[in-house]
């Protein structure tokens, strides 16, 4: 049931983010930016705020949506995406691009996940171009990437374990911090 497509063919609509000055006072429409997307996850902390009005309605997230990150000076960030799960009436800055995923069909959760992968990865930083010490990806170059999609089930399936394994391994580093604080009081003492 496994099969190739591309990333433009999951999606029904793709594009670019605002590029409306936003700043800090919490009036208005909140803006994702490269900060917002952290460890294949949204994080709401440090938002700026559009002027009410300033952003077109088609420029509001989605569940399903996935965000990737664009440009950066650092070709190990661009490329880092995160899927928006819930309802946040929130837009994205001009160096987001943004997947409307066919939930039909793919899982936003599963797309991110893959974007990780080392494989893909090699594939976004090798294709990155560069100017003014920026490294950007474009549309046109993601669009139509190779996607491996396995049956929706399956990918459901796949994340659950993924996060399952990466709870494990977050459980693991808390108790390592927690051993090595007790080591080093006892050392003191």
């Amino acid at each position: 049931g496994w099969c190739w497509s591309t990333l433009g063919d999951v999606s029904t609509s793709a594009g670019y983010g605002s590029s409306v000055k936003c700043g800090y006072d919490a009036a208005g429409v909140g803006v994702l930016r490269i900060p917002n997307i952290q460890r294949g996850r949204i994080d709401l902390i440090d938002l700026k705020w559009a002027p009410e009005g300033a952003i077109p309605d088609d420029l509001l997230l989605a569940p399903g949506d996935l965000l990737v990150v664009r440009t950066n000076g650092s070709r190990d960030l661009i490329g880092r995406s995160a899927p928006v799960t819930r309802d946040t009436g929130c837009s994205f800055a001009s160096y987001l691009i943004r997947f409307r995923l066919n939930s039909a069909v793919v899982n936003g959760k599963y797309i991110s996940l893959m974007l990780s992968s080392s494989a893909w990865r090699r594939r976004l930083e090798a294709s990155a171009a560069s100017s003014a010490g920026q490294y950007n990806l474009s549309l046109r170059t993601l669009e139509p990437m190779a996607v491996a999609l396995p049956p929706l089930a399956e990918q459901c399936k796949i994340v659950a374990e993924v996060e399952r394994q990466v709870s494990f391994v977050e459980a693991c580093e808390r108790a390592v911090d927690v051993g090595l604080a007790r080591s080093a009081a006892l050392r003191r003492s």
